[in-house]
């Protein structure tokens, strides 16, 4: 990059700057814009403050833009961008919480191996069983090597 370049910080360039900053640009990218080394931008940002506002206004800008398209895409019925501004949003997820609560009179670490097992063979109403059970609630055979 050239040394020495005088840059004339004026409405023209912050206007510019404001519009760069739409597309989020690290600060080497906002140089080579401008035609300057990255050291030489740090210098000139320290010296005009207006510059960073300008930059990050542009960036508030940008991504007002890309959540307007995002919203737009959504109510045109984009089912992937619907889902996507769910999870973001509405804090929706594809995860599923299950709650198995067993009653039993006696703490889980009291229970042997084999109490435990027979317990959960004779669980009909969990996922676990009825997984185990398959599609057709009849019970999975095993198959062994």
């Amino acid at each position: 990059m050239p040394t020495g370049i005088k840059i004339e910080v004026d409405g023209d360039f912050l206007i510019k700057i404001g519009q760069l900053g739409m597309l989020d640009p690290l600060d080497k990218e906002v140089a080579a814009f401008v035609g300057i080394t990255p050291d030489g931008y740090r210098k000139l940002k320290k010296r005009h403050p207006e510059i960073q506002q300008y930059l990050e206004e542009g960036r508030e800008r940008g991504s007002t833009s890309i959540r307007r398209m995002q919203f737009k895409k959504a109510m045109e019925g984009d089912t992937t961008m619907l889902i996507w501004l769910g999870k973001q949003k509405l804090g929706q997820t594809d995860k599923r919480y299950i709650d198995q609560t067993i009653q039993h009179k006696k703490d889980i670490k009291e229970f042997t191996d084999k109490e435990l097992h027979e317990i959960i063979a004779n669980d009909t109403d969990s996922d676990l069983a009825q997984h185990r059970r398959g599609r057709n609630g009849s019970a999975r055979k095993k198959t062994g090597t």
